[in-house]
């Protein structure tokens, strides 16, 4: 199993009207290749909110080495936020309540998804590629190759769309750009998924 993985934060409850009602999207990356459903660090934590009345979209990300406490795991001590993944039924909640209760505190999140580097390739490869901005031009060596990435848009398959998220050595603007960088993927796959 490869495909994303997502419900709404409780896996139960009141559904809301996502053609209607505003809404908050988890986005949980995790560091492992194959099924979905390994329990791992989540490298990624993009938080998004919708309206879809307005067609507006914020994208907002917090560094895997943000130090937080988990609610009623941690107690008074304080871990990165990566490692939030790793507690609780492996359903994103010990993710989300840290998110909620340390870091947007006021903002509830109602659904998760999950993805991993296999899930992100087939995503983009399943939608012909997309573009995506890259704020500097540079080469990336992460992944054993060279990958040149120019400054401005720039097309991408799913291989090339995961070194973009992931590279932070090579890139000029290091671990802050790659959270950047990720948020440019997140564009692209919804500029590509919503295009005619």
């Amino acid at each position: 199993h490869t495909e994303p993985e997502s419900a709404n934060k409780n896996g139960e409850g009141e559904q809301k009207d996502v053609t209607r009602d505003s809404f908050v999207l988890y986005i949980s990356g995790i560091d492992v290749e194959g099924s979905i459903n390994q329990r791992s660090r989540s490298d990624v934590n993009i938080v998004m909110a919708i309206n879809p009345t307005t067609r507006k979209i914020t994208l907002a990300t917090v560094p895997r080495d943000a130090y937080v406490k988990f609610p009623g795991i941690t107690g008074n001590s304080y871990d990165k936020l990566t490692h939030a993944a790793i507690f609780g039924k492996n359903d994103c909640s010990v993710s989300i309540r840290t998110l909620e209760e340390n870091v947007y505190k006021g903002v509830n999140i109602d659904y998760w998804v999950r993805v991993n580097f296999t899930s992100l390739e087939k995503i983009v490869d399943a939608l012909g590629g997309i573009e995506a901005y890259s704020e500097y031009s540079y080469t990336s060596t992460f992944s054993g190759e060279n990958v040149y990435f120019k400054k401005g848009m720039n097309k991408m398959d799913g291989w090339k769309a995961l070194i973009f998220s992931r590279e932070r050595k090579s890139n000029p603007g290091g671990e802050p750009q790659r959270g950047r960088n990720q948020l440019e993927v997140i564009k692209g796959i919804f500029n590509k998924a919503t295009s005619p």
